[in-house]
């Protein structure tokens, strides 16, 4: 206990010995002048001329340094990130760019010879038979094709080190869920003796294939290094010339690699543009010549003949339907009032001149092919009135005869309207309060005489418009003056309104054009009509 209490004053006495000597020789304030030293332009210098060098000091001896760093790294490329994003995607950019589209063009032309195969197949008579096969299976069809259609395909290639039988560098086909090259490296590991044993400098007892199920393990050794490919069907001769040229590439630009291989993989990282060339495929077609097949053509080229053949019927309808019209509009006396069009089927509503042909009876001699005509046909008086029969002594007239007089003034009257308007003009409009009032007229002595009128307003329009117009504008114009007359006291059972259009050419001025004209039909009992006309 003594010696303990004597040894620790000991200890006491040499600290402080320590450092009054060190005040003496660096001053009172040393440590204060070491962090000033650090702070300032000097002591900054001195550590930045040993850092690098104390920093890969420190990581030769522990991860102690990278775990320190780790998170404040993290940190600063998320801080980064989020400050400015852009910043990150203009650096990858020339990375992911060419990756991204060589992707995309590898996965577009696997679909587009995929697609060009299966359209070859079907349309042809063995591919309903594969299609029966598939079924019965129960394989879907483009899996079933494949196998028809593909002699071999190579799906993946792996370079194995001869002498310690562990994988250097692999790659798979486009579209191929290959094996995890880990996994392979393991197995390899696993099967390394009997690797050792197969590929020994005796070519006798070399190790051509592995074969299981579809799947054959083409092998060809070389001195240092072993290629193996996984080849999908039978393989052909290609392949076997492919892997060769390979295994010599490898050899030579990587011997010293392969001579001194340590373990360390990344110097074979660059030989998988040489293994790639491996990668072939040969389809069944290209071993065998198909025939074309004729029933796919005979197929495709029916429908376009029944395309085409609808589309001529489709024209020739229209063109046969066209040609009615035209040649009632131009004949004098029909008047086409509405027409309806639909596929082979044309309806027409005409009104035609007492006297004339029936229009059904007159197109009925047309020898009509592709249209099937439906047409309703009223008539009417479309010239002027004769002139009225003298009488050899005035009678008193009788409500008959009073009613027919009437009728003919009513139908020498004529409302005309503004230009592109369904607005009477100023005369007109002086001339109706006289025009119902006639109207009103023709009614009660028309009841008085027992006959049953009918009264037909039909408007007409210049030729400033179209037909399509001037049939509206004139339908609108009989629409307005019935109006006016239902408004007045005229029965609206007895009152009919049609369009007509421009159907007057170059006889009349324009403004007689623009009319709204009208037809009385007297009914008696006998179901015998007097009928008046219209200008």
């Amino acid at each position: 206990m003594q010696q303990d209490a004597g040894s620790q004053v000991g200890e006491e006495s040499e600290l402080s010995d320590y450092l009054r000597l060190r005040r003496l020789v660096l001053g009172d304030d040393y440590e204060g002048a070491i962090h000033r030293q650090l702070q300032d332009g000097d002591g900054l210098e001195k550590v930045s001329a040993v850092l690098s060098e104390a920093v890969v000091l420190r990581s030769s001896r522990d991860n102690s340094l990278g775990d320190a760093l780790s998170p404040i790294v993290s940190d600063a490329i998320k801080t980064s990130i989020s400050r400015d994003s852009r910043q990150i995607t203009n650096i990858i950019f020339p990375i992911m760019g060419p990756a991204v589209r060589k992707a995309v063009a590898s996965a577009l032309t696997d679909m587009v010879q995929n697609l060009n195969t299966l359209l070859k197949q079907s349309f042809s008579l063995r591919s309903l038979l594969w299609r029966w096969q598939a079924w019965r299976s129960g394989t879907p069809y483009s899996e079933f094709i494949l196998t028809k259609t593909l002699a071999f395909r190579a799906e993946q290639v792996f370079l194995v080190h001869r002498r310690t039988g562990l994988l250097l560098h692999s790659v798979t086909a486009p579209g191929v869920k290959g094996e995890d090259p880990e996994l392979v490296s393991t197995m390899m590991i696993a099967i390394g003796d009997f690797l050792t044993d197969s590929f020994s400098s005796s070519t006798a007892n070399t190790l051509e294939n592995i074969r299981f199920g579809d799947l054959t393990l083409q092998i060809e050794v070389g001195p240092r290094a072993v290629l193996v490919t996984a080849v999908r069907g039978i393989p052909g001769d290609s392949i076997r010339s492919r892997m060769l040229q390979c295994i010599e590439s490898v050899h030579r630009i990587f011997a010293t690699s392969l001579k001194n291989f340590d373990g360390n993989r990344a110097e074979f990282d660059a030989c998988g543009s040489i293994l790639e060339r491996c990668l072939i495929s040969q389809s069944a077609e290209s071993k065998q010549s198909t025939g074309k097949p004729w029933l796919g053509i005979f197929a495709v080229v029916v429908l376009l003949a029944l395309l085409v053949w609808q589309a001529c019927v489709y024209w020739l309808t229209q063109r046969e339907q066209q040609n009615i019209v035209d040649d009632l509009r131009a004949t004098q006396g029909y008047i086409i009032v509405d027409q309806q069009s639909q596929g082979r089927q044309l309806r027409l509503d005409i009104l035609f001149e007492n006297g004339l042909e029936n229009p059904e009876t007159y197109l009925a001699t047309k020898n009509l092919r592709y249209t099937q005509l439906q047409v309703a046909a009223t008539p009417i008086h479309i010239g002027p009135l004769p002139p009225p029969p003298k009488q050899a002594a005035p009678t008193p007239p009788t409500a008959a005869e009073t009613a027919a007089k009437l009728a003919a003034e009513v139908q020498s009257n004529a409302l005309f309207f503004q230009p592109k308007s369904d607005e009477l003009t100023a005369a007109s409009l002086n001339n109706l309060q006289r025009f119902i009032q006639q109207l009103n007229a023709l009614q009660t002595t028309a009841e008085q005489a027992g006959k049953a009128l009918q009264i037909m307003l039909v408007g007409f329009a210049d030729s400033s418009g179209s037909d399509a117009i001037n049939k509206k504008i004139s339908r609108q114009r009989a629409t307005v003056v019935r109006d006016m007359m239902i408004a007045n006291g005229i029965r609206s059972d007895i009152t009919v309104a049609w369009g007509a259009g421009n159907r007057d050419g170059e006889t009349i001025s324009p403004k007689n054009q623009r009319r709204v004209m009208t037809q009385v039909l007297l009914i008696d009992n006998n179901n015998q009509s007097t009928q008046g006309g219209r200008r």
